[in-house]
């Protein structure tokens, strides 16, 4: 993908980017910090993923997801301030909403601080606030519960409708 700031690439992450991931993460969250093991994890578990968007080969930026019994959980995005201003979040939860017919699932949720100007994001690209969550920070900031729904799978008006033939099948 193109931007007017360079190139961006959105891939999975390694293990050698842990130390720009680390970097970015204390920059965007100080007092909200994922440890590496939440990383690691990210990177090992088979219902959790980790994505790392790079600006002209240069780690800028990653999303924590998590594929939950109901709906993809992002878990912490962020974007180094160098990088801000380039689309490289919206990249990153379009590639999330691209990614639910894959997981199985219609719906995306997180939370964001109150007092975080990546609200305004997330409604861009079409996540509803569905009420203020109470206070989910160590520093007592309220937190909004967004969500992003798109056409539920089950109920596609173009899908064909499921035939089965149950040969040689008796009934007791």
């Amino acid at each position: 993908m193109q931007t007017n700031a360079g190139v961006v690439n959105l891939r999975s992450m390694r293990d050698d980017d842990l130390p720009e991931i680390l970097q970015i993460e204390q920059e965007c969250f100080p007092d909200d910090l994922f440890e590496e093991w939440e990383f690691w994890t990210h990177m090992q578990q088979s219902n959790q993923f980790a994505l790392v968007c790079q600006l002209d080969g240069v780690v800028a930026g990653f999303m924590l997801y998590s594929r939950l019994w109901n709906e993809v959980y992002i878990d912490q995005i962020a974007v180094a301030k160098s990088a801000r201003g380039h689309g490289l979040g919206e990249a990153m939860l379009r590639y999330a909403i691209a990614q639910l017919p894959k997981l199985g699932r219609c719906q995306i949720g997180l939370h964001v601080r109150a007092d975080n100007q990546a609200e305004r994001l997330y409604s861009k690209v079409g996540f509803v606030s569905q009420e203020q969550s109470g206070r989910l920070y160590d520093d007592d900031t309220e937190a909004i519960e967004m969500n992003y729904r798109s056409t539920p799978l089950s109920r596609d008006a173009d899908a064909a409708p499921i035939r089965l033939n149950l040969v040689g099948a008796r009934r007791r």
